[in-house]
């Protein structure tokens, strides 16, 4: 099996006031600890387009160009909240060919680690992705075999 370098984030609630600004998103819920605590929520809300992005991005920093992601699908299981520590992860289901590019379909998640290492994960996001790989991680793939 083929994994994918996962992408380790920190929420930070600074990161989820800019998103908010720039998705002109002005819910309360992503800044009132109260209300979110109120609506029975552990905390803030980052916003799901934050919780893709790192899923995208960890994509992107393996496959090397924005554009090598050609579909993705994701369903949202949970929410992440400030403080939180995210892992993006991936893994190669398999190999193909369209046209002159090499495709892999990967099983994409982001996950929310809990307590110390080893105490556990919870789902925030899952699904698949079809990313165009290079020559060279093509080349890399296929020695370790996917299976």
């Amino acid at each position: 099996m083929n994994t994918i370098p996962s992408l380790a984030v920190e929420v930070q609630a600074e990161d989820i006031e800019v998103i908010m600004d720039v998705m002109e998103d002005m819910n309360p819920v992503h800044v009132d600890e109260a209300l979110a605590h109120s609506l029975g929520l552990r905390g803030c809300v980052n916003q799901g387009p934050s919780n893709l992005g790192y899923v995208i991005n960890m994509l992107i920093d393996w496959a090397g160009f924005p554009e090598a992601i050609r579909h993705l699908n994701v369903r949202f299981h949970s929410i992440s909240c400030p403080g939180d520590h995210l892992e993006a992860r991936g893994v190669i289901l398999e190999l193909f060919s369209e046209g002159e590019s090499c495709l892999a379909r990967c099983s994409v998640e982001l996950v929310r680690l809990l307590g110390l290492v080893g105490e556990g994960t919870e789902l925030i996001l899952r699904g698949t992705a079809i990313v165009e790989i290079s020559d060279e991680l093509e080349t890399m793939i296929e020695v370790s075999s996917v299976g």
